[in-house]
């Protein structure tokens, strides 16, 4: 049974901002994107979901503008009745690839009340069919909508839209609750089990949709959380609506669920909350602002998506963000200056899809691209995340290291790269003195099989500076053999340790591994080695720290290079540990039992130097161990990078009267529904 009253929130959203934000909208010319973005469409009418599919195509679904027939609905500004207009004027339009083409493929129900318009809301594939979330509905439970409003819908390869199954019914079914029925059916997502998730921003609960037989059922329902106004339906007490915007799920069978939070959208008030498959609902991530979507990245990290900060001027114009969301932490800014963003998908390539301006003029909407926001070598083969069963490239046969660049035009460099890596290091080479500051701090246990390489996911604020220049620590993972040589020798295993700076610049740290005594500092990493590929799992509890598996000796061998899997980019700096590790047999041979091969051979020096970063030491030979050939790490190095890194917890501004004035109203407004209903 469920136990929420509420009018849709959600909708809330959009009728307040656009009542704040006529004189700004109508002030811009056009899509407000941050600086590091490329607008690749424009021109959607309040877009509120992209989906990148396994071609690159970028779809968009949008609210549209409403229509021409008539229609009574229910004013979230004053809570009375209030006639409106409709129309198939919502579009699910497809962004071809090739040429960023746009093409409308299907049409959906639009409903224009007042300043608010409500549309389509989300898309998902599964099995090869896209699925959408459509519409509202609010109402009576007598009330007859016109069709597809608060439903979920399938679109045929023509464009035809059938109804799977409409959460509208089964809320007027099973709502314990007769003082308002309500489903905003919004954030859609494919579950392992072939089963579709729906994040219901009106009905406050996560469902769960069988596709084949429209069948529903509630996974959980969420509480009210902690609000500044007190509330008459819930006893009066000072509490406010989770609104669920979307949701995903991890390896295990974990939801995680984003909570916009209800009016008046006290920055701070939003969070994460994690469902587990017996419904168990827990708080993952607290601390943050009017989340809108959640999506994995292929670098193994969750991103989330913040629809703005309101301030004492009303909202704080390209105040959204994409942000990094890491359990028990707040947000960390991955890409800022976003106006009203509500979206975000990944290609395989990890560039980032953002769609903005989910309020505003029409027309205003569209799509940014931020090339390499997460890359594939974060994730290695993230890009082979949901497919590693079939992966794109391997380290041997046809898809092995001498063919990677037939596989994918993108993959060009990995056969005609002139500054590849890994090499064979000069035993002539002088070291670069151990001039790099490491400063690296603890991480919860965040560990991948991602099918070429076991990887440990790194949180926000390790560091290492070279030169003066910061790196952040991305991630670390391993190959087996090493993939650099000396003296024409493997080690049995090689870590790199990925880092990227703010302008997008990678720095890998490798260390060789030789066979040795037992390493006591990786066996919490030993212990929670993934037997299988899937997807990044954390550790409850276990804490470990880059620094201590390096060794105490940090000079280094420095070079210009590329990441050692596809695409193979180039601009990376390496570098290259002088002073191995150790690990015993056993620990290599647990490795090794599950990945092994997974290095790339030695490529041309080519005119490449070995280069210093100060004054030079003298000259030592270092001593390798075995033989053979060398491993991976991927990820296109885009030009330019968006900002990361900065903290959002400080941005706490102060709310004025009128602003809570405002805000009351529309409350209050709803409040009008409920007694009338009840009455």
């Amino acid at each position: 049974m469920r136990s929420r009253r509420q009018i849709s929130l959600i909708s809330l959203i959009l009728a307040l901002s656009l009542l704040l934000t006529a004189g700004i909208a109508a002030a811009q010319d056009g899509p407000v994107p941050a600086a590091d973005g490329e607008v690749i469409a424009e021109g959607f009418n309040g877009p509120q979901g992209v989906l990148v599919d396994g071609d690159g195509n970028v779809w968009v679904i949008d609210s549209g503008l409403g229509g021409e027939s008539d229609i009574q609905w229910i004013s979230t500004e004053t809570g009375e009745p209030i006639d409106a207009n409709y129309g198939d004027s919502a579009h699910i339009s497809r962004i071809n690839a090739a040429d960023n083409s746009v093409e409308m493929i299907a049409t959906l129900p639009s409903i224009h009340v007042g300043t608010e318009v409500i549309g389509g809301a989300r898309l998902a594939l599964l099995d090869g069919t896209l699925y959408a979330t459509s519409a509202q509905g609010i109402g009576a439970p007598e009330s007859e909508l016109p069709a597809n409003f608060g439903s979920v819908v399938s679109v045929g390869a023509d464009g035809a839209v059938t109804t799977v199954a409409s959460t509208w019914d089964f809320e007027v079914a099973n709502n314990p609750h007769p003082s308002v029925y309500d489903s905003h059916p919004y954030g859609l997502e494919p579950g392992s089990d072939g089963m579709l998730y729906i994040a219901d921003a009106g009905g406050n609960d996560l469902l769960k949709l069988d596709p084949a037989t429209g069948e529903i059922s509630v996974v959980a329902v969420f509480d009210p959380i902690p609000g500044v106004f007190p509330r008459p339906d819930y006893g009066g007490e000072m509490l406010t609506d989770a609104v669920p915007t979307d949701v995903v799920f991890d390896a295990e069978g974990n939801a995680y669920v984003s909570y916009l939070s209800g009016a008046p959208f006290v920055p701070g008030s939003a969070k994460v909350v994690m469902v587990a498959p017996d419904g168990t609902v827990s708080d993952y991530a607290t601390g943050y602002t009017m989340l809108t979507d959640l999506d994995w990245g292929p670098d193994g990290h969750l991103y989330g998506v913040q629809f703005g900060i309101f301030g004492e001027q009303g909202p704080t114009p390209n105040s959204g963000a994409v942000v990094h969301i890491h359990p028990g932490e707040a947000p960390i800014v991955a890409i800022e200056g976003l106006s009203f963003p509500i979206a975000i998908d990944f290609n395989e390539a990890g560039d980032a899809f953002v769609a903005i301006n989910a309020v505003g003029p029409p027309g205003s909407g569209a799509v940014v691209a931020f090339h390499g926001l997460a890359p594939g070598e974060m994730m290695e083969e993230g890009e082979e995340e949901e497919h590693h069963e079939a992966p794109h490239w391997s380290y041997e046969g046809e898809a092995g290291p001498e063919h990677w660049g037939e596989l994918n035009p993108d993959w060009a460099l990995c056969s005609a790269g002139v500054e590849q890596s890994p090499v064979d290091i000069p035993t002539d080479t002088v070291l670069n003195p151990a001039d790099i500051t490491f400063g690296y701090d603890p991480t919860q246990l965040t560990i991948v099989n991602n099918g070429h390489t076991i990887q440990v996911n790194y949180d926000p604020g390790s560091t290492i500076e070279v030169g003066g220049k910061s790196y952040e620590l991305k991630q670390f993972h391993f190959h087996a053999l090493s993939e650099h040589t000396m003296a024409g020798a493997n080690m049995p295993m090689e870590m790199h340790l990925v880092h990227q700076a703010e302008d997008g610049q990678y720095a890998v740290v490798g260390v060789f591994i030789n066979s040795g005594d037992a390493n006591a500092a990786f066996e919490p990493i030993w212990a929670n080695l993934p037997a299988e590929a899937g997807d990044p799992t954390a550790i409850d509890g276990v804490m470990v720290n880059a620094d201590d598996l390096l060794p105490g000796e940090r000079t280094y061998y420095r070079y210009n290079g590329s990441f050692t899997t596809p695409p193979c980019t180039e601009g990376v700096q390496w570098l290259v540990l002088n002073t191995s590790i150790s690990l015993s047999e056993e620990q290599i041979g647990d490795f090794t039992a599950i990945v092994d091969g997974n290095y790339r051979p030695v490529l041309p020096l080519n005119d490449r130097e070995f280069f210093l970063t100060s004054p030079a030491m003298e000259e030592p030979t270092p001593e390798p161990t075995m033989a053979p050939e060398p491993t991976a790490t991927p990820e296109p190095a885009p030009e330019t990078l968006p900002e990361t890194g900065a903290d959002l917890s400080g941005s706490t501004p102060v709310w004025p009267i009128w602003v809570l004035v405002v805000m009351a109203g529309v409350i209050v407004g709803g409040f009008v529904v409920y007694r009338r209903r009840e009455a």
